[in-house]
Formats: C-alpha cells, sequence, structure tokens
C-alpha cells in the first residue's frame, strides 16, 4: 500500500450502448441462468427491431439494428448491465487488491456506464487496468481516453511524476479533481467543491421556487415547504 494515498480510476466509455454485440448479450443472458423461453422472446425483439436514419435527403428506408441495445426500450438498462457485470466478478476473483470498507474488499463502482477503478496503490489499479483492457477487447467495449481521469487522493492532493497509470500504452491524466455522478470530487479528499457546487445549485432552485410561489400566488404554507423540499432540499441531502 502507498502510505495514506488511494488511487482511483473513473473511466468514460465510448458509446456504450451502442457497442453491445448480440451474439456476446445472448451468451451473458445464458450464464445468468436465463430461461431459454426468455431469451429467445428478447432474441425475437431485436430480430424484429428497424430504424430509420435521417440525413440531408430525409429518411432512409428501414434497417435492422445489428448492434447494441435499443434506444427507450425499458429492458435495455438491464441488459446493459448483464452484459458488464461479469467484469465486477472477473475482478473479485483476481488477486488484485481494491480497498477495506469494513472488510468487504472493494475494487470496482459501477452505476450503468459510469465506472470506478479504486485501489490502495498504483500497481495495483494498473494490474485491474490491464484486466479490463482486455475484457473490453473481448466484448467490443471502447474507453474515451480523453474523458478518462486518474485521482490520486492524499492529505495534500498531491502526485509524483512517476504516478503515471497507463490505458494499452497510452498514458492516463491524472487530475485534481472529477466530477462523477454530479458529485465533484477533489484529490484532497476535502469536499468544499461539492459543498460550493451544491450550494450554488441550491440558491439557483429557491430563487425559482420563490419566483414560481409569487406567479402562482401560493399562500398555503405546507405547499410552498413541500415544493421547497422538492425542489431545494433535495438538492442539499
Amino acid at each position: 500500500m502507498d502510505k495514506g494515498k488511494l488511487y482511483a480510476l473513473f473511466i468514460d466509455l465510448s458509446q456504450a450502448f451502442d457497442s453491445i454485440v448480440h451474439t456476446l448479450l445472448w451468451n451473458r443472458l445464458v450464464e445468468e441462468g436465463l430461461s431459454k423461453q426468455l431469451i429467445d422472446l428478447i432474441k425475437d425483439i431485436y430480430n424484429k427491431a428497424k430504424t430509420q436514419i435521417r440525413g440531408k435527403q430525409g429518411l432512409t428506408g428501414f434497417v435492422k439494428i445489428l448492434k447494441g441495445v435499443l434506444q427507450g426500450e425499458t429492458l435495455s438498462p438491464t441488459l446493459f448491465t448483464i452484459y458488464i457485470d461479469k467484469i465486477v466478478k472477473i475482478l473479485k476473483n483476481s488477486k488484485v487488491k481494491g480497498i477495506n470498507m469494513h472488510g468487504a474488499n472493494i475494487k470496482i463502482l459501477l452505476y450503468a456506464d459510469d465506472m470506478v477503478l479504486v485501489a490502495t496503490s498504483k500497481d495495483d489499479l494498473q494490474n485491474m487496468i490491464n484486466i479490463l483492457v482486455t475484457y473490453f477487447d473481448e466484448n467490443n467495449l471502447k474507453v474515451n481516453l480523453d474523458k478518462t481521469k486518474a485521482i490520486i487522493f492524499s492529505k495534500n492532493g498531491r502526485h509524483k511524476k512517476t504516478d503515471i497509470l497507463k490505458w494499452k500504452n497510452m498514458p492516463i491524466e491524472n487530475v485534481q479533481s472529477y466530477t462523477y455522478l454530479g458529485i465533484p470530487f477533489q484529490s484532497t479528499g476535502i469536499f468544499n467543491k461539492a459543498k460550493d457546487h451544491f450550494m450554488t445549485k441550491a440558491r439557483v432552485a429557491q430563487t425559482n421556487l420563490f419566483e414560481l410561489l409569487w406567479k402562482a400566488r401560493i399562500k398555503d404554507i405546507r405547499k410552498a415547504v413541500m415544493l421547497f423540499d422538492s425542489l431545494v432540499g433535495s438538492i442539499l441531502t
């Protein structure tokens, strides 16, 4: 473990939902134990799926969708999660170390296509990256390196010149802050930037609320409080 440091890689996937290979997805559904009847039903939906493309000459004829999950379809987020979830199992079964939280060895955080790798040493994080590279290559997933960033959390928020992580042979930029799921993270581990960010959003929401109350002539205090909790309080909690 590198004393007092926590290494994190925030990964930006390039066109993640459009990159799903259907044959690989069907295999993942089988591995997860879904019934043949259900898998055949999903296959049938995708085999019949068509789309049109709007260009300078107007709409094209209907074309078959050969890759990716269907946009706007309620099952798509679940199918994507199943497709990508295998990397969690691969990392869990690997010998690389993540961070210990209440006895659990955490190596990866996932929310849809928002992904973070975490470790307490540069070598462990680099080994995780190498595992991910292989997995992505095998599953037609691509990383946007321009938006993929590393943060080395420490008390002073600094990193050494030798603290360079690589995706294949390409260096990954170390940054002082990164916004993940709408929350700004700083390399010092202090959330001043996040606090200022949400306070600013709350003030804007409060101003808009007062304008709404005035225009709508809302005088019922209970309704006003409910609106405040919904529009302003939700930002701060």
